[in-house]
């Protein structure tokens, strides 16, 4: 998958980038999290947006308690990671959306990064 920087995003999608930064700059992550999420499934190969995502997730988790999210996470990834290793080979995207899903709630999910990387 070809790395997209920012400026060849259409416009619309450079405004949503600028408020999923204000939203984390103004300790809104989850809301940074959900505008990161949705140009990562139109623009999947977008670096810069993805370290934005990380950085919103990592501050997200630490805002709730690391307990739950953890529990909620290896509970989602037990019916998310299988997926998300089957449609590995066949559609990357797929598999990197399901992985994006588990590390919402924990963004230091092992096997969610593994897949994340592999795709």
């Amino acid at each position: 998958m070809p790395e997209v920087s920012v400026t060849s995003l259409p416009t619309r999608i450079h405004r949503q980038v600028d408020h999923a930064r204000t939203a984390l700059d103004r300790g809104n992550a989850e809301y940074a999290v959900n505008l990161c999420r949705d140009i990562l499934r139109e623009h999947p190969g977008c670096l810069p947006v993805r370290r934005l995502l990380r950085a919103a997730q990592t501050k997200h988790f630490k805002q709730r308690n690391p307990l739950v999210s953890r529990a909620r996470a290896g509970a989602l990834a037990l019916f998310k990671m299988p997926y998300a290793r089957a449609v590995l080979k066949r559609t990357p995207p797929r598999a990197m959306h399901a992985a994006e899903v588990v590390l919402g709630f924990d963004p230091t999910h092992i096997g969610a990064l593994h897949v994340l990387a592999d795709a």
